[in-house]
């Protein structure tokens, strides 16, 4: 039990200091602001914070146009480093549930 309290407590910070930070950054700029106001009028934000992260459910056009340079070259370098640390994210959160949970190591 205290293995999956932890491994949950570990993810929930990384992931919520993690879009903390996105949105931080997001807002020093006015492309980042542009497109916050964007998100806001897809309605994204509603059904986001009911259900996971913020960062995770983006509208297709919105990639586009960051990839794109459409809100500046400072809004795609923090989209492109949070897309990198998420995938680290995600194979340090994988590599911890094997280490946790199927390696079957002592408590």
């Amino acid at each position: 039990m205290t293995r999956l309290v932890l491994f949950i407590a570990i993810n929930g910070l990384a992931m919520g200091g993690l879009t903390f930070w996105y949105y931080l950054e997001l807002r020093k700029t006015e492309g980042g602001r542009q497109l916050l106001q964007e998100e806001v009028r897809l309605g994204r934000y509603h059904r986001i914070r009911l259900y996971g992260p913020l960062f995770v459910r983006v509208h297709p056009r919105t990639i586009k146009a960051i990839a794109n340079g459409h809100y500046g070259v400072r809004v795609k370098q923090v989209s492109n480093r949070m897309y990198l640390l998420v995938g680290l994210w995600l194979i340090v959160s994988l590599l911890m549930f094997w280490f946790l949970f199927l390696r079957g190591g002592t408590q």
